[in-house]
C-alpha cells in the first residue's frame, strides 16, 4: 500500500484531494482502454474518447491541486493570524513594561533630588559644626 502512495503521490494528501486523484487515474484508464477498443472500429471515436478522457482526468487533478493549494493558504493564514495576535499581545506586554520601567526611572530621578539634598544638608550641618568648632578655639 505504500508504494501505491508514492506512486500516486497521495501521501499526506486531504481524503478530498485523494478522492480526485483516483477518479482521474480511473478516468484515465478508462479512457485510454475504451479509446483503444473503439479505435479498432472508428479511429476518430477512439481518440476523442482518449483526448476527452485524458482532458477530464487532468481537470480533476487540477481540482485536486487547486483544493490542496487552497487548503494549505488557508492553514497558513490562520497560523499566521495566530502568530500576529501573539505578537500583539507581546508588544502591549512590552509597553506597559516601558512604561513602568519609565515611572521607575522619573522615581528614581526624584530619589536621587532628594539624596542629594540630603547630602547638602548633612554637609551644611557639618560646616556649622566646622565653623562652631572654629569660633571656641
Amino acid at each position: 500500500m505504500g508504494k501505491i502512495k508514492m506512486f500516486l503521490k497521495i501521501e499526506g494528501k486531504m481524503p478530498t484531494t485523494i478522492l480526485l486523484i483516483l477518479s482521474s487515474w480511473s478516468i484515465a484508464i478508462l479512457g485510454l482502454a475504451g479509446g483503444l477498443a473503439w479505435s479498432l472500429s472508428s479511429p476518430i471515436r477512439g481518440i476523442s474518447l482518449l483526448l476527452g478522457s485524458v482532458a477530464a482526468a487532468a481537470a480533476l487533478r487540477m481540482l485536486g491541486n487547486i483544493g490542496e493549494i487552497m487548503h494549505k493558504a488557508s492553514y497558513d493564514l490562520k497560523q499566521m493570524s495566530y502568530d500576529l495576535k501573539q505578537m500583539s499581545c507581546d508588544l502591549k506586554q512590552m509597553s506597559c513594561d516601558l512604561k513602568q520601567l519609565s515611572r521607575d526611572t522619573q522615581q528614581i530621578g526624584c530619589d536621587t533630588k532628594d539624596i542629594n539634598q540630603c547630602l547638602s544638608d548633612i554637609r551644611k550641618f557639618f560646616e556649622s559644626i566646622e565653623r562652631h568648632l572654629d569660633l571656641k578655639k
